[in-house]
């Protein structure tokens, strides 16, 4: 990179007539495509979408302000009248070649700057300019800023008309808001013909970037607790997990590990939520790149609650709005409930019932609360009867059941005649195990760990 190259300042009157015939009609479009003038040059690679880049060599300059004799102008046909989100595909090797400059139809008068973030290989990033575009032809022009920037392919991405929220309990994945990287693939495997994917090379992410996600919408008509489940294609090891949100629950989105499959097959989530009617959002996120999502699917699995099925009525309006603040305040559980609980749909920090009512639990902690444990063999058994009493009499109402792999405590520990009791396989012997006493059978259960598990 050389600085402090000003030949030439910014030359706002550009035309764009060898465009009427030939301008892009799709909304990602390859940099390649462009008018490409000046210093900017195409650089061959085959992993990329097109198989080429542009950029400007090392040694190029750096302008500040913008050069117009050294850009690209591509062309961009839209169909619909919208706020737009225009992003890059972007390679930024240094902090000296991590910027361009932009204008969109020669606005704004002075280019915008657009700092990348430094990588090596070729990222989404979202452009500085956000404008509101007319049907028709429009021209995102690109300058030189920084030698050695490097440009692929943009995307634009309507904002302001969300998608209707699918009308029942099973939606489509290119329904959603497709944020970039994700984008839409033919399929003839697919329910509808496509599916959605961020395409093989872009990487995999041990930890969420909440930016690269498809935000679904579907329509809960019954208070009840559901499953997540989606059609996904796995092909293999390097391909075959997303992380998934509903809702925004859980907070940091759930690892979703695929069964690998070279067609679409039905995957379950980790995700079981106690969901109320009305609209809901799934969020799934890159993790792995290659895996396909085609479809989603709520599943009843919980009794709705007791009370009347609500009248279902159009919605008054097409807007989707963020889930409500939850309402139902958690206090400790009195009785019992019967049933397994849920991460509650609306705060994903306590669990709720089948009925949708939060359940705050609580309780106190005690090593021997399943496995008899002491200074001998066998050791003195567990007063479950007090430790219940314990319980009810501070109105806790949860315990977590502990158990140990070793039946005797080992000589490193200071203490090797510390034994536990019951353990889930019969002593048969013959031999002897470390501990003195007759070898485990792993062919025969001990009926009374059984026994005292259920009890």
């Amino acid at each position: 990179m050389i600085s402090g190259l000003y030949q030439s300042s910014y030359m706002p009157t550009l035309t764009h007539k060898a465009f009427a015939a030939d301008c892009n009609s799709t909304l990602t479009v390859e940099a390649e495509s462009g008018v490409i003038t000046g210093n900017f040059v195409i650089r061959q690679d085959a992993s990329l979408s097109g198989g080429r880049a542009v950029y400007t060599p090392d040694g190029s300059g750096t302008f500040n302000p913008a050069n117009s004799l050294h850009r690209i102008d591509i062309c961009i046909t839209i169909a619909v009248a919208d706020v737009y989100k225009i992003i890059g595909w972007t390679k930024a090797p240094d902090g000296g070649s991590n910027s361009f400059f932009m204008t969109i139809d020669n606005q704004p008068t002075t280019p915008a700057t657009w700092t990348l973030p430094i990588t090596t290989t070729y990222e989404p990033v979202e452009a500085p300019l956000k404008p509101t575009l007319s049907a028709g032809q429009h021209i995102i022009s690109i300058y030189l800023r920084e030698d050695g920037a490097e440009i692929d392919k943009i995307q634009l991405q309507g904002q302001s008309a969300p998608p209707t929220c699918n009308s029942g309990l099973t939606a489509e994945a290119e329904s959603g808001i497709l944020h970039a990287p994700f984008q839409i693939v033919q399929s003839s495997q697919a329910s509808q013909g496509q599916a959605v994917q961020v395409a093989d090379g872009f990487g995999s992410f041990g930890s969420p970037n909440l930016q690269y996600r498809v935000d679904i919408c579907v329509t809960v008509s019954a208070l009840a607790t559901y499953e997540l489940w989606g059609w996904t294609v796995a092909p293999d090891a390097g391909s075959d997990s997303f992380y998934i949100q509903l809702d925004g629950a859980p907070s940091t989105p759930a690892k979703w590990n695929l069964v690998r499959s070279t067609g679409f097959e039905a995957n379950k989530t980790p995700l079981k939520l106690s969901l109320s009617p009305g609209q809901h959002t799934v969020s799934v996120f890159l993790r792995e790149d290659g895996a396909q999502l085609d479809k989603i699917e709520l599943r009843l699995t919980g009794n709705a609650a007791n009370t009347p099925a609500p009248t279902l009525t159009p919605t008054p309006t097409a807007t989707w709005t963020p889930a409500p603040i939850p309402t139902n305040t958690p206090v400790p559980a009195q009785g019992s409930t019967t049933g397994p609980l849920y991460v509650d749909a609306t705060n994903p920090r306590y669990f709720s019932d089948a009925n949708g009512q939060i359940v705050y639990l609580t309780g106190s902690h005690t090593w021997s609360n399943f496995q008899d444990n002491g200074g001998a063999n066998p050791p003195p058994a567990f007063n479950y009867t007090a430790y219940l009493d314990f319980l009810q009499a501070r109105n806790h109402n949860f315990f977590r059941l502990w158990t140990w792999e070793q039946s005797r405590w080992s000589v490193e520990t200071g203490d090797d005649q510390y034994w536990f009791s019951p353990m889930p396989f019969k002593r048969t012997g013959p031999d002897v195990a470390l501990d003195g006493l007759p070898k485990f059978d792993l062919t025969q259960f001990e009926q009374a760990t059984f026994d005292r598990m259920r009890a």
